[in-house]
């Protein structure tokens, strides 16, 4: 896995931070999400 970080309205808390699998596209990550 990968992390990904909230870059829009971070929250600046543990839920900033989230794990996808290896090669993921970033088109595919949560709302507010990237690598």
């Amino acid at each position: 896995v990968v992390p990904i970080f909230r870059t829009k309205k971070p929250t600046y808390t543990i839920m900033d931070i989230s794990w996808v699998p290896v090669g993921t596209p970033e088109s595919e990550l949560p709302d507010n999400f990237t690598f």
